[in-house]
């Protein structure tokens, strides 16, 4: 079974975290992004983002699953693997 030709990566991103319901003051100041880490094979890159897949498929067709478009203002890490 043939892999990806992609090179892999690990990124390091901030996600935003928000809220529905009622909080208090304290709650509101304590609130911050969720600092989070995808590896997956690199899929695509515009100048605003960078598309990476988790899993990938050659069943059939070219199939990919766990796909993220991260916008790169919210990574502060990111390393080929």
């Amino acid at each position: 079974m043939p892999k990806p030709k992609m090179p892999r990566f690990e990124i390091g991103w901030y996600d935003i975290v928000g809220s529905a319901e009622w909080l208090s003051n304290e709650d509101v100041l304590e609130q911050s992004p969720q600092e989070c880490w995808t590896v997956g094979y690199f899929v695509k890159e515009t100048s605003s983002y960078i598309t990476v897949s988790c899993t990938y498929s050659p069943e059939g067709s070219d199939q990919w699953t766990g796909v993220f478009s991260i916008p790169k203002a919210c990574i502060f890490s990111r390393k080929k693997l």
